[in-house]
């Protein structure tokens, strides 16, 4: 158990996280486990289960500010969810016989190739991106029958089921592999993979969260593997944060929100460097 000087950090840092993790679609976990581990006397396993329990609430709050402002797509987020939850139960079985170098190599160069793409795509303008669309073989792939077209007022796109449920599994895959949550993963594929608007592609990534982090936090309280003050702080701050990164987020047009998401994978990278690599 940590003292009260460090749950109050813990809790400070937390907010902030809770705001930028709304606005990206994030769970959270990929920011606050790297800094808990790091800073803080905890053991790994206790980290990743109490975050991942207080990533229920975070969630929950950010999946009924999407939802009021129509921003989720459902039956989607379900495909996708079902087989990422396979993919990390999997990933989490095998992950102590791959090395954790290699592991944390592949996160940083996955997230930094999407960092890259998301901020190459935020700086384009509209008639650029759907040209690129319809040239692009990913866009082609990512059409594969049987799909589905999701239209709206102000836009439309469309899905291949079964790529979909094949991003989903190499989403949990990755996830399960290294401990998270995997929103840092959900929201670029959605947008850069399937053509989701960026507000779209946010709020559908929270409540994949909610979904993967509902079965993941079960299993580590059966497993007994929460520190109850630890999530406590957690759980006060990350809704708060989500609370206003929701407000903030009501005002972001599809460019800053893409361009905050490239950002946020950026931030991705320097954390799991800075946690794996630089730490003493």
């Amino acid at each position: 158990m940590g003292t009260a000087a460090e749950l109050a950090i813990i809790a400070i840092v937390a907010l902030v996280v809770g705001i930028v993790s709304v606005i990206a679609g994030f769970g959270g976990g990929v920011f606050l486990v790297p800094f808990i581990f790091t800073i803080f006397d905890y053991e790994f396993v206790i980290i990743v289960g109490s975050t991942l329990l207080a990533v229920i609430v975070f969630s929950i709050v950010g999946v009924l500010g999407a939802r009021r402002r129509k921003e989720i797509d459902y039956k989607l987020a379900i495909i996708f969810a079902i087989p990422s939850s396979i993919g990390a139960l999997v990933g989490a079985v095998v992950s102590d016989r791959i090395p954790e170098l290699i592991l944390m190599i592949v996160m940083c160069l996955i997230a930094a190739l999407l960092s890259y793409r998301m901020i190459r795509y935020a700086m384009r303008e509209e008639i650029e991106i759907e040209k690129e669309k319809k040239a692009s073989l990913l866009e082609r792939i990512a059409t594969i029958k049987p799909n589905v077209t999701i239209r709206q007022e102000s836009y439309s796109y469309k899905v291949s089921i079964p790529i979909l449920i094949l991003a989903g599994l190499f989403s949990g895959l990755l996830t399960g592999l290294v401990g998270l949550s995997g929103g840092w993963l959900h929201t670029p594929l959605l947008i850069l993979g399937f053509g989701f608007p960026p507000l779209m592609a946010s709020g559908t990534s929270l409540l994949i969260i909610l979904i993967k982090a509902l079965v993941g936090g079960g299993t580590h309280i059966i497993e007994n593997h929460i520190d109850w003050y630890l999530f406590l702080s957690l759980a006060l701050s990350l809704p708060l944060g989500a609370g206003i990164g929701t407000w903030l987020k009501r005002k972001m047009k599809r460019k800053q929100v893409s361009l905050f998401v490239g950002v946020s994978l950026l931030l991705v990278v320097i954390f799991i460097l800075f946690s794996y690599f630089l730490s003493p």
